[in-house]
């Protein structure tokens, strides 16, 4: 679907599948912006997994004028290939090549034939004078012969400098990846755990990635001391350009494993503003939380407006600030 519009306008595109129990579950699909000049790469997803009821589905988008092609390369935790068992491939295989037709796109999915669970990252790597597909992925989570979640993963930020929400509460965790991208050098990253107020430390650890190399761990895994109840923000800093991604889990009422992506906010790069949320909803089981990161170094305010479809304010209840 192409959307033109002669004003600036905000997307949210959602997938949604029903579940053998006939439940409903939500996650994001990816916008191509059209109007933004097409990247160089790689384009990379700091978790990729497979097995053990998992399954990782890669969406690649071509919103250029011209043929992209390229590789998708898997890498383990030390930065080596790591093969996996893809829908169509046959054997096992650590590297996918792409062909992408202009205004085309290719779906790429594991098939969760490993009997354990392999865990590391994906790399989108385009072909030299070729532009990279508009990328983004789907985790799905079976248990019992139920699909009890799914996840969109937005490919990751580039960035020396990041901040994430965690939160280790009301059956909440927050789990945490990093990639190194760089095929020829290591980095060393750096994790401040903060207080809600994002001043008052509360644990700090430092580790190197070597390249290409993952790192994958909950955060009370990174950090010591975060234990449950614990609620504040991650600070990230490493002195060459990494790829994170933040999931936020929950085990519910039924004892079901539930993920879901936070954003990570790459603190080189100014906040857009104003802020849209293009879909919230309350009500009818419904909820919709906003969690807002001040990057800057002092107070800020914020006024939060909310519109029906007709533009008018649209008054809810709230819980908490």
């Amino acid at each position: 679907m192409e959307i033109a519009s002669d004003l600036p306008v905000s997307i949210l595109a959602l997938r949604l599948t029903t579940n053998q129990r006939g439940e409903t579950l939500i996650t994001s699909t990816p916008i191509a912006n059209q109007a933004q000049t097409g990247a160089n790469g790689p384009l990379s997803f700091p978790q990729f997994v497979e097995g053990g009821g998992y399954l990782t589905t890669l969406i690649l988008m071509n919103a250029s004028s011209t043929t992209e092609t390229g590789m998708i390369r898997i890498y383990d935790d030390n930065g080596a290939p790591l093969a996996m068992h893809f829908v169509g491939t046959g054997s096992a295989t650590a590297s996918l090549p792409y062909n992408i037709a202009p205004g085309g796109f290719l779906r790429v999915q594991t098939d969760g034939s490993s009997p354990g669970i392999e865990a590391g990252s994906a790399q989108v790597i385009p072909d030299s004078g070729t532009e990279i597909p508009v990328g983004a992925g789907i985790f799905g989570y079976t248990t019992g012969g139920i699909l009890v979640t799914e996840s969109g993963i937005p490919a990751g930020t580039m960035t020396t400098h990041a901040r994430v929400f965690i939160e280790i509460s009301g059956g909440h965790d927050t789990g945490l990846a990093v990639a190194n991208t760089l095929s020829g050098a290591e980095l060393s990253i750096t994790l401040n755990a903060y207080a809600m107020d994002g001043i008052t430390p509360l644990g700090t650890t430092s580790f190197i990635l070597g390249p290409n190399a993952h790192a994958a761990k909950f955060v009370g895994e990174f950090v010591a001391g975060l234990g449950p109840g614990f609620t504040g923000v991650l600070d990230l800093r490493s002195g060459t350009p990494f790829s994170a991604l933040t999931l936020r889990s929950l085990t519910n009422e039924r004892d079901d494993f539930l993920l879901t992506t936070f954003p990570v906010a790459d603190m080189n790069q100014p906040a857009p503003s104003p802020l849209v949320f293009p879909q919230i909803a309350d009500g009818g089981g419904y909820q919709t939380e906003f969690i807002l990161i001040n990057p800057s170094g002092s107070a800020s305010a914020v006024t939060l407006n909310l519109f029906g479809g007709d533009g008018t304010p649209l008054p809810v209840g709230k819980s908490g600030h």
